[in-house]
C-alpha cells in the first residue's frame, strides 16, 4: 500500500497540471501558426498532446481551433513508444520535469514543431544547455510566476519551443499569477484526484477508508466539520469525500488531507 501511494505522490510531484492562464498565451501563437499551415497544406493541423487526458486545458482549448490527439500515462499511454505511427503536425503539452532532456530529444527526432511548458529552472541544468548549444530553441517567458495550486509559486514557468514561435525570445504579459481569488486550476487536477485518491467514510465519521484500507478518523485529523455543507447521515460508504470536497469547492486544503492520509498509513503499517 505504501509503495503504491509513494508512486502516486511521485507522479503527482513530477506532473503539474497546467492552468488555463498558461495555456491561453500559446493558443494565440498556435492560431497564427495554424493559419499559415492551413494555407500551405490546405488542411488544418493535427495537434498532439501526449501528456494530457481529454480534460487537460491544452486539449480543451486547442480542440476549439484544431483537431487534437491526446494520451496520458494514467490511460496507458507511453510517450516514448506510442506515437511513432501516428499522423500529427505539431506537439504541445506539459512534460514530466524529470524526463525533460529525454522528451526534448524525442521531440526533435520527429522533426516537427513543438512547444512544451515547464519550470524555467530547466534552463539551469547544464545537460539541457549542452543539448541546446548547437540546437537553439525558441523561448516564451512570462512577467509573473504562475501558480498551479493557488499558492504563490516558487518558480517561473516558460515555454521551450522548436520551429513554432515567430522569434527566438518572446515575453508575454499576464494579468495575474493565478493566486488567491484569481486561482483557476486545470480540470485535469480534479480528474487525477478522483482516479488516484479514494477517500471514503462511514456514516458516523469515525472511520475513513483510503483505497480500501481503514484508518481511524482521529489519525487523519479531519472530520465532517471540515465539510459543513455535507450531512454525515446521508453520506454513502461508496462515495468519495475528496470528490465531494471538490464539488463543494471548500477552501480546506485537499493536499493536507493527502499528507495526513499518507502519514497515517505509514504509521499504521509500521505498527503492523
Amino acid at each position: 500500500m505504501a509503495n503504491s501511494i509513494a508512486k502516486a505522490a511521485k507522479r503527482n510531484n513530477d506532473e503539474l497540471f497546467t492552468p488555463p492562464i498558461l495555456v491561453e498565451p500559446i493558443i494565440k501563437y498556435l492560431d497564427k501558426w495554424g493559419m499559415e499551415f492551413t494555407k500551405k497544406y490546405q488542411r488544418p493541423p493535427k495537434v498532439l498532446c501526449p501528456f494530457d487526458t481529454s480534460r487537460s486545458e491544452f486539449v480543451k482549448q486547442i480542440d476549439k481551433l484544431y483537431p487534437t490527439i491526446n494520451g496520458h500515462i494514467n490511460t496507458g499511454s507511453d510517450f516514448f513508444k506510442d506515437w511513432e505511427q501516428i499522423d500529427f503536425d505539431i506537439v504541445i503539452s506539459n512534460p514530466p520535469f524529470s524526463r525533460k532532456l529525454d522528451v526534448f530529444k524525442k521531440l526533435d527526432s520527429w522533426k516537427k514543431p513543438w512547444a512544451m511548458v515547464m519550470n524555467a529552472m530547466a534552463l539551469n541544468y547544464h545537460e539541457i544547455i549542452d543539448y541546446f548549444v548547437d540546437n537553439e530553441p525558441e523561448l516564451m517567458f512570462f512577467n509573473k510566476r504562475v501558480s498551479y495550486d493557488g499558492n504563490p509559486s516558487s518558480f517561473a514557468s516558460c515555454y521551450i519551443c522548436r520551429d513554432f514561435l515567430p522569434q527566438k525570445l518572446i515575453c508575454e504579459p499576464l494579468e495575474h499569477n493565478n493566486v488567491g481569488k484569481y486561482f483557476k486550476k486545470s480540470d485535469m487536477y480534479n480528474e487525477f484526484i478522483s482516479q488516484n485518491y479514494k477517500l471514503q467514510a462511514l456514516d458516523d465519521g469515525t472511520q475513513f477508508y483510503l483505497n480500501g484500507k481503514g484508518i481511524p478518523a482521529y489519525r487523519l485529523k479531519v472530520n465532517f466539520k471540515d465539510f459543513p455543507k455535507l450531512d454525515p447521515s446521508n453520506i454513502n460508504v461508496e462515495e468519495s469525500l475528496i470528490e465531494m470536497a471538490i464539488k463543494e469547492q471548500h477552501d480546506y486544503s485537499i493536499s493536507k488531507v493527502f499528507r495526513d492520509w499518507m502519514d497515517a498509513i505509514e504509521k499504521s503499517e509500521k505498527k503492523d
